[in-house]
């Protein structure tokens, strides 16, 4: 269930950000593989959990690093 929530977050912040794009058209919001596979410790136990990594150039494409 965890691993899931997680997964349906990765896609929200995505679908928010899709508009952004280069001047070639390239999304700056990006999914970029996965985090290793890492323990979470619950009431219940430890948890295998993966992690998608999200690549987001959205400030450093658009120029406006602080």
């Amino acid at each position: 269930m965890l691993q899931v929530d997680l997964e349906a977050e990765v896609e929200e912040y995505i679908k928010r950000y899709k508009h952004l794009v280069d001047h070639e058209g390239k999304r700056l919001v990006v999914k970029n593989g996965t985090m290793p596979e890492c323990a979470l410790l619950i009431g219940a136990g430890p948890v295998a959990i993966k992690r998608t990594r999200v690549d987001d150039r959205g400030l450093e494409k658009l120029g406006k690093e602080s």
